[in-house]
């Protein structure tokens, strides 16, 4: 029969472990924060308006989501695409939805500025830095309206 453990040696044991068992369990935790995101990237669904193929994105201004960006003023954020696109005076705007600061999705439009909630940095409607911590603006997508019909593509 073995000697039992005596209570220090269990200790140090269980000790030295313990980082494994940590490291383990925040592995597994950033996978199932993957996975969460993933879920979030969902196509837009029939009728919205809203067709993503490959770094383009088309909106037809009569689609139930689309539609918000057809009068000045109006803001749309694709989760699918990682974009933002917001109606000025006429003209439509899109840009990436990743902040500058450190990459959290930016999915807010208040008072004419993009919010950024993780640092609280705030972006104008043509991109640019209107409060940091962000020091770059938004990258900006090429548009093309042809009434109703809009074409964004990502550079």
């Amino acid at each position: 029969m073995s000697k039992p453990t005596s209570r220090r040696v269990f200790l140090q044991t269980a000790g030295s472990t313990l980082p494994f068992v940590s490291l383990f369990l925040s592995l597994s935790g950033c996978d199932s924060y993957s996975s969460m995101e993933d879920d979030n990237d969902t196509p837009p669904p029939p009728g919205s308006g809203i067709t993503i193929e490959g770094n383009t994105v088309f909106l037809d201004l009569t689609g139930s989501e689309a539609r918000k960006v057809a009068n000045p003023g109006g803001f749309l954020h694709i989760d699918a695409a990682d974009m933002l696109v917001v109606n000025v005076e006429g003209t439509i705007r899109a840009f990436s939805s990743i902040c500058t600061h450190q990459g959290c999705e930016i999915s807010s439009f208040q008072n004419n500025r993009f919010v950024c909630f993780c640092h609280g940095s705030q972006f104008g409607t043509d991109g640019q830095v209107l409060q940091g911590p962000a020091t770059r603006a938004l990258t900006a997508y090429t548009v093309e309206r042809d009434g109703n019909r809009v074409r964004i593509t990502k550079s």
